[in-house]
């Protein structure tokens, strides 16, 4: 039996394999099923992965709720996160969520996205147009990446 717990194992296991994190939160976030859960279970195993699949999750339904209309939206920026503050519109709630810039811009595109298959698409809230443009940059590299291999 090993010294390591099983958290430490799954850890440096995750790292030996080198899993890109960054390209994997983009394939789940515009492409949710590229990564099923049931055909890669090793690969969830991980504990980084397990949190990477979770935020996924979170900016797909960000996602959601930009496509369908929000009203008063609201991005600002704290030291190093951008605090996301809307009402969503049918409800009445409001919904709060920290995202990095790459974050961010990747949010952005899949609202675009989603415009686009939309026969009539909400206006994007003005303040999505604050993506930086190096997290702009950085998610241009990963979808290369991602589609190239």
């Amino acid at each position: 039996m090993s010294a390591l717990g099983e958290e430490e194992e799954d850890d440096r296991a995750s790292s030996e394999h080198s899993i890109d994190l960054d390209a994997l939160l983009v394939a789940l976030v515009l492409v949710p099923r590229s990564y099923p859960r049931n055909r890669f279970f090793g690969l969830y195993r991980f504990p980084p992965a397990r949190r990477v699949r979770r935020r996924a999750a979170i900016l797909r339904s960000l996602i959601a709720d930009l496509t369908h209309g929000v009203d008063d939206f609201e991005l600002e920026r704290n030291s190093h996160r951008l605090r996301l503050r809307y009402r969503l519109i049918d409800v009445g709630a409001t919904r709060t969520t920290h995202l990095s810039d790459q974050e961010l811009a990747l949010v952005k595109l899949g609202v675009e996205r989603a415009h686009r298959t939309q026969p009539a698409p909400r206006p994007l809230p003005p303040a999505l147009d604050a993506v930086d443009p190096v997290a702009r940059e950085h998610l241009r590299h990963l979808l290369r990446r991602l589609y190239e291999e």
